[in-house]
């Protein structure tokens, strides 16, 4: 999880920030959801690049989806 954060936060723009949440984020979200999604949950509550680049996941279990969706649902311009 921790490089998956550096990886957000060093994104210079949409782009890698789209491969980062189709890559590293969504692998881990769909391999262990329930291992990562308290920690997802707390960035996405602090982080706004974080929630946007959540919303470039995809692929995860409707339960997951719908626990993020309340912060996912607050960006603008989501990926």
């Amino acid at each position: 999880m921790e490089v998956t954060l550096e990886l957000v936060g060093a994104a210079p723009d949409d782009q890698i920030l789209a491969h980062v949440a189709a890559g590293p984020l969504e692998d881990l979200l769909t391999r262990e959801p329930e291992r990562f999604v308290e920690r997802v949950e707390l960035e996405a509550r602090r982080d706004p690049k974080f929630r946007r680049c959540l919303t470039g996941v995809r692929g995860v279990s409707a339960s997951l989806r719908d626990r993020v969706a309340k912060y996912t649902s607050t960006v603008a311009d989501p990926l």
